[in-house]
């Protein structure tokens, strides 16, 4: 029953760009011309599904191109509804608040539309670009502990990479290659490593580029609630395993006696509304040196109180807010979450939350970046 809502609002959206799109070609367009834009538009917006349809019972190639075809046309059908909602304004401004009556004419309904494609495609061109763009953050922190040296270690933190039909085995190899670039001594992969799906990973054998993935202190991998939406996150924790990948949920380890890593199980919540069980930081540290920094993985900055507040987390790290990805969420996003993206120190814990390696949907980001969080940390003994 909920499907309705967002269905009708599908239509809803449909109908306005459709509808605006045939009133300003109207005047130029035959009557045949007339039914061919309509047909053409009904087309172009039925053929995603039309591909996932087919593609289900005959082809997995063709329900790759349905489903990255329907996540463009959900971006680029809110970029001509906002920028159509745009020149809508402006000219009722232009015509009812200045009185230029010259913009009732025609042609200006034909300029106006020839701006909203030109602006919509170019902004979707431009998010684009912004998305493949893989850029590394630098960040510095400094632990104590009862430890007999201080060293320095160089941390790849990456997250989100919501690897399926469109962001396949290339996107992979692509992310393998800018970490392997920043010559990490550990990589840390927080959460979100498939989209919804598993079978593109296994059909593409991507656990071929997660084996390249090595550094000096070993890689090591928590899961995120797209990973559970798959159903078959344990079949791809094995080939991780497999290829060399170390699987820290729910787990700690003690790495090179100078700090120790935890991996938490996901809170996850998102689609079953229900919080999952986990255990907790003291479980996970027993039988581990007392008084040595804790580094903690942990998909979603949600609830950092009780994380920071037990004083066992030195240093949190996070995904899953993509620091908002494109706006207006980027918006809405900084008011969700108490660190939607980059450092803050919570209590006595220092909490990095990176917007992600990969994107929701298409390679699209605006007024955010796919990033590397770069962390050199030195560990050092207590003053």
């Amino acid at each position: 029953m909920w499907l309705i809502y967002p269905l009708i609002m599908l239509f809803g959206i449909f109908f306005y760009v459709g509808w605006q799109g045939w009133r300003s070609t109207k005047p130029w367009l035959s009557p045949k011309g007339q039914m061919l834009f309509v047909a053409l538009f009904a087309i172009l917006n039925l053929l995603p599904t039309l591909l996932q349809f087919l593609g289900g019972r005959f082809s997995p190639t063709l329900y790759a191109w349905g489903t990255k075809l329907q996540f463009w046309q959900i971006i680029a059908l809110a970029c001509l509804v906002f920028f159509t909602a745009t020149v809508h304004l402006l000219s009722f401004i232009a015509i009812r608040v200045l009185g230029i009556q010259t913009l009732t004419q025609p042609i200006w309904s034909l300029v106006a539309l020839v701006a909203v494609l030109v602006a919509s495609f170019s902004t979707l061109a431009w998010g684009h670009s912004i998305a493949l763009n893989i850029q590394t953050t630098p960040y510095e922190i400094q632990l104590f502990g009862e430890v007999s040296q201080e060293k320095t270690y160089k941390l790849a933190v990456i997250s989100d990479l919501h690897l399926g039909y469109i962001h396949d085995k290339e996107h992979l190899k692509r992310m393998v290659d800018a970490v392997l670039a920043t010559q990490p001594d550990l990589v840390l992969v927080v959460g979100d490593l498939l989209h919804s799906d598993f079978e593109p990973f296994q059909e593409q054998n991507m656990a071929t580029e997660w084996a390249r993935l090595q550094a000096p202190f070993g890689v090591y991998v928590v899961l995120g609630n797209h990973d559970a939406y798959s159903g078959k996150s344990s079949l791809m924790l094995d080939q991780l395993t497999v290829a060399g990948i170390t699987v820290a949920q729910d787990k700690s380890f003690l790495i090179d006696d100078q700090f120790i890593l935890v991996g938490r199980q996901d809170k996850g919540g998102m689609r079953s509304g229900n919080p999952i069980q986990r255990a907790t930081l003291n479980d996970l540290l027993k039988n581990l040196p007392e008084n040595v920094p804790t580094v903690v993985m942990d998909h979603q900055p949600t609830r950092l109180y009780e994380t920071s507040q037990t004083g066992l987390a030195d240093l949190l790290l996070s995904g899953h807010t993509h620091a908002g990805q494109f706006w207006p969420i980027t918006w809405a996003t900084d008011r969700i979450y108490e660190v939607n993206y980059g450092y803050k120190k919570v209590d006595n814990t220092h909490v990095i939350v990176t917007s992600g390696i990969g994107t929701w949907g298409p390679d699209f980001r605006l007024g955010s970046i796919s990033e590397i969080a770069l962390i050199t940390l030195k560990v050092s003994p207590q003053p």
